[in-house]
């Protein structure tokens, strides 16, 4: 199913750091928090929280971007220079897992499961754990207030 992403920097941490040359560089990123959200063709959504650390010590001093000249898209750029291959799938399969679970919740709290196939269908994904109870023999109201959990 096709997705269109989107990616927010959540946060910022920074700190002065001396880089190879032996030149401090005031308040250099040293940290990012950022979200990546995915919607699906539907209008089904999800997210991925992540958290990349980045050094300056590798930075010429005439290549450092000031803190106060920073925009959300160069930090983004780094974000996803890092965020690519095996990494990136798994932050991709993450998002389609948390959109599944969104879609499977709002069925269950909507009470529009109505057969165990249909819960058997929706739940037979890999990575939904449920408690040790089978989910065909639970009813869909026993199954709405139960936590689902993940394991990536």
């Amino acid at each position: 199913m096709s997705m269109t992403y989107t990616w927010k920097v959540t946060g910022i941490k920074v700190k002065d750091e001396v880089n190879a040359q032996g030149v401090t560089l005031p308040q250099a990123v040293c940290q990012t928090y950022w979200v990546k959200t995915g919607v699906d063709a539907n209008g089904n959504e999800g997210s991925f929280a992540g958290a990349t650390p980045f050094t300056a010590q590798t930075v010429p001093s005439d290549q450092f971007v000031p803190f106060n000249q920073l925009t959300e898209e160069v930090v983004l750029g780094w974000i996803k220079a890092v965020v690519v291959g095996h990494y990136e799938q798994h932050v991709n399969d993450a998002i389609a897992e948390s959109i599944r679970i969104n879609r499977l919740r709002n069925l269950l709290c909507r009470g529009r499961l109505r057969s165990p196939s249909q819960t058997r269908r929706l739940l037979s994904n890999r990575c939904l754990h449920l408690p040790a109870q089978s989910a065909l023999t639970m009813s869909t109201s026993s199954l709405a207030g139960r936590p689902v959990r993940t394991s990536i």
